[in-house]
């Protein structure tokens, strides 16, 4: 990396950072070009809403998508991995989701022991192919389950002693229990999937049979509880008091309709950052420090014509 290129990502680190307050904007093909020369997370630590792009460019936001590896759950690429491949349509959505699946078995191992839950594979994987809706998956995911079924028959029957089991239980579950509701997880996972593909030999009593082999605590398992769902809290049309062609150009701080969707998170605790795509754009305000500490919003703008803005409000969170 040149001096001049690392200077340049430096400057919109510390420009877009968290950490930074004030009025900052950023175009969609900017954040395109972060993740193309400095790498995904670069890209998506730029912005706040990161996950929302694909409502205002939904193009950007599956390129940024189909160049995301670490796939890790609960990692930044993985949460815009998953809600892109909610949202939009793609092969190559489709076939990135159901290669990640398939990296899960290797995970196993008969020297070590996975850590906890290491080896169970996250909701949302299973969300993207529903929604992806590709019947090609149906084969794969039925040779997945196969393996998982016998991979947790294998560990049960290899279970230490019900007295060594039973001492083990004053620490937790024991180790080998766990083991098999993890792969047993995956198990109701994968046939509540293939469910969801209407493949006649994958009820849901069978699904909910395998649930019922879980630990305790996983009994009663919802599938549905990381689905993305995309929110609105409100929307409006709001005249402006001056004529601009595109989101970027719009003067927020002197628009006196906008000015009262900020509703006081402003000034020099409190940060709001814009994502523009010619008339389309999401504006993310919040406050970091008190007396306003974890309050914020998420609007998506649309200009609808010179003077006249649609803003409807997606996000809102108290923390």
């Amino acid at each position: 990396m040149t001096i001049i290129q690392t200077s340049t990502l430096i400057f919109f680190l510390t420009l877009f950072s968290l950490t930074t307050v004030g009025q900052k904007k950023i175009t969609t093909k900017e954040l395109e070009n972060i993740a193309d020369k400095y790498g995904i997370d670069s890209a998506l630590k730029t912005v706040v809403p990161f996950t929302k792009i694909f409502q205002i460019d939904t193009a950007v936001a599956l390129s940024i998508a189909l160049k995301c590896y670490d796939l890790k759950n609960y990692s930044r690429q993985f949460a815009f991995f998953t809600t892109t491949g909610q949202v939009i349509e793609s092969q190559a959505i489709n076939s990135k989701a159901i290669n990640n699946l398939k990296t899960y078995k290797n995970l196993l191992s008969d020297t070590i022991m996975p850590q906890f839950k290491a080896i169970a594979i996250p909701d949302q994987i299973f969300h993207v192919l529903v929604f992806q809706n590709d019947n090609s998956v149906i084969p794969v995911l039925k040779a997945e389950f196969t393996f998982w079924e016998r991979k947790a028959d294998s560990i049960r029957n290899t279970y230490p002693s019900k007295i060594k089991r039973f001492f083990q239980k004053f620490k937790g579950t024991p180790p080998s229990e766990q083991l098999f509701s993890d792969c047993k997880e995956n198990c109701y996972k994968i046939a509540w999937t293939l469910n969801k593909f209407g493949a006649s030999d994958f009820t849901n009593e069978r699904a909910n049979a395998i649930r019922q082999q879980l630990v305790p605590y996983l009994r009663n398992y919802d599938m549905e509880r990381f689905k993305f769902t995309s929110d609105t809290f409100g929307s409006d049309i709001i005249q402006l008091s001056q004529s601009y062609n595109s989101i970027a150009e719009i003067d927020f701080d002197n628009e006196p309709e906008f000015v009262k969707l900020r509703e006081n998170l402003e000034g020099d605790k409190c940060w709001n950052q814009i994502i523009t795509n010619n008339k389309k754009g999401l504006y993310d305000i919040g406050c970091q420090w008190a007396p306003l500490a974890g309050l914020g919003k998420t609007i998506r703008l649309e200009l609808i014509s010179n003077n006249k803005l649609r803003v409807t409000v997606i996000n809102l969170w108290i923390s």
